[in-house]
Parts: structure tokens; C-alpha cells; sequence
């Protein structure tokens, strides 16, 4: 992991290990107290560190690029330089700053939010945080509620409605994963969510969780995205040929099995820049 920050001072950096770590860990920033600042984004370094497949946290935005934040044009250049190193193989984490107004849950254009996969606000609400969803393109939407103790560096998750959604998504896929080619009711009957409730989940995240196909009797069969027949149509339009016919059973050439998302634990390199001097209060 590397965590790029050209926000806080050394004085807080060290503050916020001694409580996580009890002092110094393997965990060291890249700040602009070290010799060498950290790089800005479309810097050529960042790309090759993100093909060993890092973690990487930028914080925060606004402070790593010289583009007008408010500029649609300029800022989509930005989020298409952090998508590139998504796309060698990291995964990026970038802190952005909300509005000082309550109009907008973010700072500057829309094109910030449309280029991210996932986006989430935190908010404060009284002794709680609240993560909440601005968009998610691979799951339903959410909010989870925590109990932070800044003092001691624990961090609960507080038990929400919005919470029990997520389970709801899980006992779906479980029962889809399990038992694949079940029908609409068959998976409804098993997951023992409410049927108006998992219809609208069904639907929903179809092409996203699971995929949805026609069956006999104009009935509704559920599989896996890695286990979905070849040739079939599927929920999302986007695993199938724009022309072809949502009631068309017959094969597709051009239709291509989802992908599935691996995990993959990284092997980190030496970090690069300012960490070859590391400061003495990170130690060796």
C-alpha cells in the first residue's frame, strides 16, 4: 500500500500512528515532509507502481492535480489518469472534499463522481459517523453508520436498517451461487427475504450480483455470472448483441461470459521518492 499525502503536517501523521500503532509501523506515509514530495497524479512513477497491484490512497484530491476542479474538461482528464492506474492493477482510494453548502455532497463538476466506480460521503451525526452511498456500480447502495473513538483508533460498525440490505444481497447470491438455474420463486422461497423486497433487489442488481435469464413458461431463472450458459440472454444488455431480441433463444457469437473479479494479495516493491530517506521517526 501507499498512502500519498500532501494534506496533513508530520506533527498529525505521527499523532494518528501512535494511536492506530502504538507508534511507529510498517504503515508510512509519503508526505511532503520527506526529501522528495509526493508525486502528482499522471506522474509516470505512479503507473509503474500500480502494475505491481497496490493499494494506493491519495490524499487528498484537490492537492494532487493543477486542473480547475470546477472544469468538466479538465477534470475528466484527471479521473482518466486515475483510471489508468486502476487499469494497470491498482486500487485506488482518492479523499475528496465535500461542498460547503448542503447542495451537493462532493466539490466540483459531476465529471469527479462519474469517473469513480464508487463513491461514498462521510458524515458526522453527533457521537456517529455515517458512510453513506453517492453511487456504486457494482452493488446496491448503502449506509453504514460507525462509533468512532478517535482516542483509542477503534472504529464500530453500528447495526442500521441500511446494513440489513447488504445481508439481503448476500442471501440472495448465496442461494444463487448454491444452487444455479433456480427460478424467480424457487430463489425467493429460500432466501426467506420478503417477495416484494427480493424482487426488487432481483431486478435491480441484475448484471451486477447475479444474471437473469428467460426460462419455460415465462418464468425467471438466476445463475452466477461465471456460470451463466453460453448463448443465452441475459439480464444486462451489455453481455449480449444490441440487436439482438430480448426474447431470442438462440446463440449470440458476439455475447461474452462476464468477467469474474479476482483478489489478488500483491507483492510490494521498496517504495519509491521520499521513503528511500525514511525520516527516524518511522525507524528502520
Amino acid at each position: 500500500m501507499l498512502y500519498l499525502d500532501r494534506e496533513n503536517p508530520l506533527s498529525v501523521i505521527r499523532e494518528r500512528l501512535q494511536v492506530l500503532f502504538g507508534g511507529p509501523s510498517d504503515l508510512r506515509p509519503w508526505g511532503l515532509w520527506c526529501q522528495e514530495e509526493p508525486p502528482l497524479i499522471g506522474d509516470q512513477r505512479l503507473l509503474e507502481f500500480a502494475r505491481t497491484e497496490p493499494v494506493l490512497i491519495i490524499d487528498s484530491m484537490i492537492r494532487f492535480h493543477r486542473a480547475d476542479e470546477n472544469s468538466a474538461t479538465q477534470m475528466a482528464l484527471v479521473m482518466a489518469s486515475l483510471r489508468e492506474l486502476a487499469t494497470v492493477g491498482a486500487s485506488i482510494v482518492v479523499l475528496h472534499h465535500k461542498a460547503k453548502g448542503d447542495t451537493s455532497s462532493y466539490r466540483g463538476s459531476s465529471d469527479i463522481v462519474a469517473g469513480a466506480d464508487v463513491a461514498f460521503s462521510l458524515l458526522r451525526r453527533n457521537v456517529l459517523l455515517e458512510l453513506r452511498t453517492i453511487k456504486n456500480r457494482f452493488a446496491v447502495e448503502t449506509s453504514v453508520k460507525i462509533k468512532a473513538n478517535f482516542w483509542s483508533g477503534e472504529f464500530a460498525v453500528v447495526d442500521t436498517p441500511e446494513l440489513n440490505s447488504a445481508s439481503e444481497v448476500d442471501r440472495l447470491a448465496d442461494v444463487i451461487h448454491s444452487s444455479p438455474g433456480l427460478t424467480q420463486n424457487e430463489v425467493i422461497k429460500q432466501c426467506g427475504i420478503q417477495r416484494g423486497r427480493a424482487i426488487e433487489l432481483l431486478h435491480g442488481l441484475d448484471g451486477k450480483q447475479w444474471h437473469r435469464r428467460k426460462g419455460t413458461n415465462r418464468s425467471q431463472l438466476y445463475f452466477p455470472p461465471q456460470v451463466v450458459p453460453n448463448g443465452i440472454v441475459v439480464g444486462s444488455s451489455r453481455n449480449h448483441n444490441a440487436h439482438a431480441s430480448e426474447s431470442s433463444s438462440g446463440p449470440d457469437s458476439n455475447w461474452r461470459e462476464p468477467l469474474g473479479i479476482t483478489q489478488v494479495v500483491p507483492v510490494f516493491p521498496p517504495l519509491m521518492g521520499g521513503n528511500r530517506e525514511p525520516l527516524e521517526f518511522y525507524g528502520t
